[in-house]
């Protein structure tokens, strides 16, 4: 069963966002609003028929969904309908399949399952571009697309030298992100008579990310609680100001003080929302 919380909606419209514009994503938003309760459980990996007329009439004309679209050969002032049934085309052809119309008729449905898989993917991808740099990447479509390959295929897919390809997968290897498996050309196993393949488990990446949110979490959770403890005597202070309502109790450099501490707690608290986000993402979904 999976759960489509309000939260993971939003991520699936902000998903559709990034990947073709704004428009895109109040009209993803719109179609998760018809085609389930935010807090429903559902036991199919797809939504039901949504009609296009249904999902036309639930976007209002003051969304101006078509600023961000260029029409060719028609009128400059396309209609509503028209602009509609663009979008709900380039949701179902976007490689992340936002939507699948049925076949020969004017309705959709959302494939809840295979669209967080490819969420999940992307943010594999973001963590791993920003740990081990934008080859990682690469390196991982590669595995993902084409299964298992030798060091020297990668190298020759990725167009990259052997030497810098070694590295990277050995990297990703240490890191959890990459299978090896070793095959002998005969009986006897000697490294010289084996092949050495490697290939990516993604569910396994998903549970090894998921540990790394875990424990970022956990260090938050530590950092916020040191930050107000080296400034407790600072904090009844002005705590004692506001119960006597009197500010004047409070010098500038106190206010100074907290302004910083606020600012940081802020920052804390924006982290921890961001991966709570992508928590709820791979949790629900792995």
């Amino acid at each position: 069963k999976y759960l489509l919380q309000g939260e993971l909606r939003k991520q699936i419209a902000a998903f559709a966002g990034e990947r073709i514009n704004e428009s895109a994503k109040c009209v993803m938003r719109r179609i998760l609003e018809i085609a389930d309760d935010p807090n429903a459980k559902i036991d199919a990996i797809e939504s039901g028929q949504l009609s296009k007329t249904t999902i036309t009439k639930k976007i209002p004309q003051s969304a101006r969904i078509g600023d961000y679209i260029v029409f060719d050969g028609i009128s400059r002032n396309p209609s509503h309908e028209y602009i509609v049934d663009q979008y709900l085309q380039l949701l179902a052809e976007d490689e992340a399949k936002f939507i699948r119309k049925k076949d020969s008729t004017a309705s959709y449905s959302v494939r809840y399952k295979e669209l967080c898989q490819k969420m999940k993917q992307r943010k594999l991808e973001t963590y791993l571009q920003e740990k081990y740099g934008s080859e990682s990447v690469r390196i991982m479509r590669i595995l993902t697309t084409k299964g298992k390959l030798d060091e020297k295929n990668i190298a020759s897919f990725a167009l990259m030298g052997q030497p810098e390809t070694r590295k990277l997968v050995d990297q990703l290897f240490v890191g959890g992100f990459v299978e090896l498996q070793e095959v002998p050309k005969v009986a006897e196993r000697t490294p010289s008579r084996t092949f050495y393949l490697w290939y990516v488990d993604l569910n396994k990446c998903y549970r090894r990310m998921l540990s790394d949110v875990y424990r970022t979490l956990g260090n938050i959770h530590e950092r916020r609680l040191y930050e107000t403890a080296v400034r407790n005597g600072l904090i009844e202070k002005k705590e004692r100001a506001e119960e006597m309502r009197n500010p004047d109790l409070l010098s500038d450099t106190d206010k100074d003080a907290l302004y910083v501490f606020n600012g940081l707690l802020n920052k804390l608290d924006l982290a921890e929302l961001r991966l709570v986000e992508l928590e709820m993402l791979m949790a629900d979904f792995v």
